[in-house]
């Protein structure tokens, strides 16, 4: 389908509620993303002035959505081994349903970051496909702010479709890094 990087960003932050889409931008260059990102206020509890965990999450979240999308989207030869779909099928049906952060490693707030503006990279690790239809993709995740502010960790995350009768949470030295 190819479509512009704004209109690919709109549709996949749409199952965000309007307060919750913090990302704001994003650069393409696989297998990275960039994005900027602002929280004028957080949607769950009163500021702390500072960009903390929960946000790192619902952050990456919106960062890895779009770069699969795109990477869906734009057919990019190393997703599409793994598993073969549409974006229209990835963001109508599969996008929340079958997709899973499934470890958190190492996220280390090194300096506070300034969540009103404030700038995230991810980086497809490694990708590995566990049975038939189980895709795994190990993640690094860098956040950072234009004063001081640092943050970085990796998430793995699962892609299980539905159908697939396959728990999200493999043996994780199969996709462990390394």
């Amino acid at each position: 389908m190819n479509m512009g990087v704004d209109t690919l960003m709109d549709s996949v932050l749409e199952v965000y509620f309007p307060q919750c889409r913090y990302l704001k931008s994003v650069n393409f260059h696989y297998p990275e993303i960039r994005g900027e990102f602002g929280i004028s206020s957080s949607c769950y509890i009163k500021s702390t002035g500072h960009f903390n965990a929960v946000e790192a999450i619902i952050c990456y979240n919106q960062l890895a959505y779009t770069f699969f999308a795109h990477g869906i989207d734009e057919r990019v030869e190393e997703l599409m081994k793994l598993e073969t779909l549409s974006f229209e099928d990835f963001s109508r049906n599969r996008q929340l349903p079958d997709s899973y952060i499934v470890d958190i490693r190492h996220l280390k707030f090194r300096k506070p970051i300034n969540s009103s503006k404030f700038y995230g990279d991810m980086k497809l690790n490694k990708a590995s496909k566990v049975g038939s239809s189980a895709a795994f993709f190990l993640t690094g995740i860098n956040f950072w702010d234009d004063g001081n502010g640092k943050a970085s960790g990796e998430f793995l995350l699962a892609f299980v479709p539905r159908q697939a009768n396959i728990h999200p949470h493999p043996n994780l030295s199969l996709v462990a890094s390394g």
